[in-house]
């Protein structure tokens, strides 16, 4: 698709642009959504460590590493908890990897969804989901 010219930022960001993306992230939530409760699908460490700054976050992560551990002051939470969490944020922001591990179909909720990196994007593009990857390639 980016061969083609219909989509960009495909290749995933490096170095200090994690963190540059995850500062402006917090700006772009402002302004769509004022001051919402944040599900968060994925544990992004640059990402959740500025969302928890500025705003009410849980966090759903499958990396049995991280689960039950504190990242950024917040307890990430085990995919057991998915439609909890759902249910208590105001917005959703997900990793694109939801759609290769075959979770995304159970976050189409009627609530906002943002899908966040560079995974999702063709399939983003194709079923009009709205993508965030401010510093992708």
């Amino acid at each position: 698709m980016r061969y083609l010219n219909y989509i960009s930022k495909t290749v995933h960001c490096k170095d200090k642009e994690p963190g540059e993306c995850a500062a402006h992230l917090v700006d772009y939530i402002k302004e769509r959504f004022g001051n919402p409760r944040i599900a968060f699908i994925g544990m992004q460490p640059a990402m959740v460590e500025a969302l928890t700054a500025q705003f009410k976050i849980r966090v759903v992560d499958l990396d049995v590493d991280n689960i039950g551990k504190r990242k950024a002051g917040v307890l990430i939470e085990s995919i057991s908890k998915t439609k909890g969490i759902l249910s208590w944020g105001d917005i959703v922001l997900a990793t694109g990897t939801t759609v290769v591990n075959n979770t995304l179909p159970s976050l189409l909720i009627e609530k906002p969804i943002i899908f966040y990196g560079v995974t999702i994007s063709g399939i983003a593009y194709l079923m009009g989901y709205e993508q965030y990857c401010f510093c992708g390639h």
